[in-house]
This record gives C-alpha cells, structure tokens and sequence, in this order.
C-alpha cells in the first residue's frame, strides 16, 4: 500500500513540474538597457508571438518603488481616468504614430498600460506597456523609451482618497485595459 501511494505521489509532483515548466517554456525574456521584453509565445516551440510586454525599469525606479512604501487601494474619479485616458493616447499616438499605435484593421496595438501612483504629489511612474503580436517588428526602444519618459514627465492624475496617504503612500499598479473596446 505504502509502494502505490508513493508512485502515485510521485507521479503526480513529476506532473506539476512537467506543467509548471510549460507555463514558463512559453515565455522569453530580452533585456536592453532601462527595458526589459517578455515575449509571450503561443506555446513551447516559440513559432508564433502571443503578445509581447515591454517593462520600464530604470535605476531610480528602486527608491520610488522600494519596499517600505505604504501602498493604498486608490479613488479616481470617472472623469479624471477618462481625461487621463485620452491624454495617454494622445501620448502614445505622438511618439509610435499612427501606422504603429494602429494595427491593419484599426485596432489599438496597445492593449494595456501598468503605471503606478504617487498618492500625495500625483506623479505617475510607468511600470510596462503590453503590445500586441502585431507591433513586434513596428515600434523600436528609441520610441518606447520616449515615451516612458514624457509620460512620467508630464501626465498627472489624482487620487480622491487623499486623506488615507501619506508621503510614501503609493499605488501600486493601475493596470487598466486602456484600448480595446
């Protein structure tokens, strides 16, 4: 009895590995410079690109987002998220342009923007940009990085909840589906 229940635990921890690897298998990581890409294949033999993650991770993003920050469930108001919104694809059209922000059949190349919040100063922080298969051989670290740094530059939003931060109150991803409708 013992010998059945051992193979079979066996056999079943040889199966999650098995399945985790593949979870794993399916992606790749390329880093360059303040980028780091994680292609996300359709599977383990890596022919065909699902979509591709582009992360922004440069040096002072350590002490905006280290650990001892205090991080809050934020209140953003309907029509600040939506002229946060446009202004983000306003952004996004200026520096990739609208052959690459637009894929052949009009749809956005951009499926999602992670950024993170400074609650009491409403600086935003770029965390990653999620593109579509289609903008793979389009946009270039040139344009991203661009962009990432006129975004953090220049766009703003408020939190409502302010009376729940504190300096080093932060939020920590806002991970909305920006562009598909």
């Amino acid at each position: 009895m013992k010998r059945i229940l051992f193979t079979i635990i066996l056999s079943l921890l040889f199966s999650f590995q098995l399945s985790a690897q593949n979870i794993f298998n399916d992606n790749e990581f390329v880093d360059r410079a303040d980028l780091q890409y994680l292609l996300d294949y359709t599977d383990s033999t890596k022919l065909e690109l699902e979509d591709f993650w582009v992360l922004y991770k440069p040096k002072y993003y350590k002490r905006v987002f280290s650990k001892n920050k205090h991080y809050i469930y934020p209140y953003i108001n309907r029509g600040e998220y939506t002229k946060f919104r446009d202004k983000v694809v306003a952004l996004a059209i200026k520096h990739f342009g609208e052959e690459k922000f637009f894929n052949k059949d009009g749809v956005p190349n951009i499926d999602k923007i992670c950024f993170g919040i400074k609650c009491l100063t409403e600086e935003v922080f770029l965390r990653y940009i999620c593109f579509s298969k289609d903008a793979y051989n389009l946009v270039t670290d040139e344009e991203i990085l661009s962009f990432a740094k006129e975004f953090n530059e220049t766009l703003r939003i408020s939190i409502s909840n302010k009376d729940e931060c504190n300096k080093r109150s932060m939020v920590s991803f806002c991970a909305p589906h920006f562009y598909k409708y």
